[in-house]
């Protein structure tokens, strides 16, 4: 039975980038915002989905989804937030599942942003926090996306707050450093996972 790591964090703290780290040490990982960019894409299982819930003005010109014009919607409609939710997250569970079911590795990580506002339902063994300070966040984030300090706030506001995550973290990175002391603190946990993923095997065995 695969060991599970489910690796959150808020928008900006580095959940990419440490999923990256642990995939150079050949551990497998999945997030599930890549899947949900996956099956929304023409022809794949949630695009007709979501054209039909929200209409063709919710495409663009060359027929793919508009997804900052969705994402407008979802941050400000919280009946739409839901809908968009119901139709994808069955998929993204599955693609998960089918994910870990045939996982060879002594243990896998699973970056799902939104584990503590819609992962109810998902099962894991340890929970790794990714963590900054706020305007920390911001600041990445508007660099990365181009986007505007309100909008920024608007995201954040929309996720659990960063104390109650912390609550529920096993494990935390901190992520305000650089690349290489973010490396070593993935080559800890690393070392950490690969032992409880021992004894979860022998347990289980």
């Amino acid at each position: 039975m695969t060991y599970i790591v489910a690796l959150t964090g808020g928008i900006g703290c580095g959940k990419t980038t440490v999923s990256n780290l642990f995939k150079e040490r050949d551990i497998e990982t999945i997030d599930a915002d890549e899947i949900a960019h996956a099956i929304t894409k023409p022809g794949e299982a949630g695009y007709q989905k979501v054209v039909d819930a929200f209409g063709p003005d919710y495409l663009k010109h060359d027929s793919s989804i508009d997804r900052k014009k969705l994402r407008q919607l979802v941050f400000q409609n919280n009946n739409a937030k839901t809908k968009l939710e119901s139709l994808l997250h069955p998929i993204i569970g599955d693609e998960i599942d089918s994910f870990t079911d045939s996982a060879s590795g002594p243990f896998v990580i699973v970056g799902i942003p939104l584990l503590l506002e819609n992962g109810a339902n998902f099962s894991s063994d340890r929970v790794l926090i990714i963590d900054c300070p706020p305007q920390m966040q911001i600041n990445r984030v508007k660099i990365r996306s181009g986007l505007k300090t309100e909008e920024v706030h608007k995201i954040i506001r929309a996720q659990v707050t960063r104390t109650k995550r912390l609550e529920f973290a096993d494990d935390l990175i901190k992520n305000v450093s650089n690349i290489d002391n973010l490396r070593s603190k993935v080559h800890f946990l690393h070392n950490i996972y690969l032992n409880l993923a021992f004894h979860k095997s022998n347990y289980c065995k």
